[in-house]
């Protein structure tokens, strides 16, 4: 999971939240917040380390809290269809790498507004939620969109290409985007284009704490951020492959004990074969040969078992892969190995042994 296309690119990305006092009071002048943001913004720019930034309500790497009703404009209020909203600046999806399927991206002019007609974008879930064939189709449509306490009708301008918002567990999430009026804005992403990211980081907290002297610095890495969200699969998969060893080590003593049982049992049988030529190998291989048959039809039993077992697992995700021949060649072939190994070290010494002192075995 990753190691998979996310839809954009979340490398050399470090989020930095934004400002959680937004009283123009605390800093002393009559500057807002808003403009402290884009002299923020506009100051990163100027950095030859930086290669993007953004502002938006939200990033990549959890489940977005905005939601709201949508339905094509003209459909009666029983069509609507719960989505994600998100606020985010026209540089966004240049940012992120996120690719437009058609149409284009906000401007200035295509703040957000109460009290005029709206353009919004669309991800290609969101139109496949308004029913839509083809993703183009919704452009220059019409969506109604009941959000912050009343309805509203906005212009498709765009639509955009699905991109994982949260982990592989989840499947696409329909997204409205717009574009603001007013930016109280939850994040500042910025794209780095250096290999030496924490020098970057401490250029990048010097112009925030400067900008923002009331405010402490709070950053994250994007990919760290998002790939925290599989740390149970980690957990699952550390205990899982530990459990799977100690069955493994168990079986081996198992197999270790049978294997002393049977030579011990055989030893003149082993004397015996040893003098009419029976080579070294063909002795072990006789041990091997009733094992590994065994180990074949428990094989030939647990392997349908593993598949609808995994199958079973594999559905509680949106995005998988089947399992491939090597979860159903390789272990086989491995405990093979470790089997005959165990054999192999009980039956050499018997096999070794002078044949007349085997022929004197009790």
């Amino acid at each position: 999971m990753r190691d998979q296309n996310l839809g954009y690119a979340k490398e050399q990305m470090v989020i930095v939240r934004c400002p959680s006092i937004f009283n123009p009071i605390m800093y002393g002048d009559s500057v807002n917040t808003d403009n402290r943001s884009t002299s923020f913004l506009d100051g990163l720019r100027l950095l030859s380390a930086i290669k993007g930034v953004t502002a938006s309500d939200d990033t990549p790497g959890h489940s977005m809290n905005s939601r709201n009703n949508m339905r094509r404009g003209g459909q009666d209020p029983s069509f609507d269809n719960s989505t994600s909203i998100l606020a985010i600046q026209p540089t966004f999806f240049e940012t992120y790498g996120v690719d437009l399927v058609g149409g284009r991206t906000f401007t200035e002019a295509d703040r957000f507004s109460f009290n005029k007609s709206n353009r919004i974008i669309l991800n290609e879930k969101a139109t496949e939620l308004l029913g839509y064939n083809n993703p183009n189709d919704a452009l220059h449509t019409k969506v109604t969109s009941r959000v912050f306490g009343g309805e509203y009708t906005g212009e498709v301008i765009g639509v955009v290409k699905n991109y994982h918002q949260e982990s592989l567990h989840n499947d696409y999430a329909p997204i409205l985007y717009y574009y603001p009026e007013n930016e109280a804005w939850k994040y500042f992403s910025i794209r780095m284009n250096t290999a030496d990211a924490r020098q970057t980081v401490k250029v990048i907290e010097s112009l925030y704490t400067k900008t923002f002297p009331n405010d402490a610095f709070e950053y994250f890495f994007l990919d760290e951020h998002f790939n925290a969200q599989y740390s149970s699969d980690v957990k699952f998969g550390t205990i899982f492959g530990s459990f799977t060893l100690v069955a493994i080590v168990i079986a081996c003593l198992g197999l270790f004990g049978l294997s002393v049982f049977d030579v011990t049992h055989r030893v003149k049988e082993i004397g015996i074969r040893k003098i009419l030529g029976a080579p070294v190998v063909s002795i072990l291989a006789l041990f091997s040969k009733t094992s590994l048959q065994i180990l074949l039809i428990a094989y030939l039993i647990a392997a349908p078992l593993i598949y609808l077992a995994a199958n079973g697992w594999l559905k509680n995700f949106a995005f998988t892969a089947k399992p491939g021949w090597q979860v159903f060649i390789l272990p086989p072939l491995i405990l093979g190995c470790i089997s005959l190994a165990t054999i192999c070290v009980v039956c050499l010494q018997s096999a070794l042994m002078n044949p007349t002192r085997a022929l004197r075995h009790e």
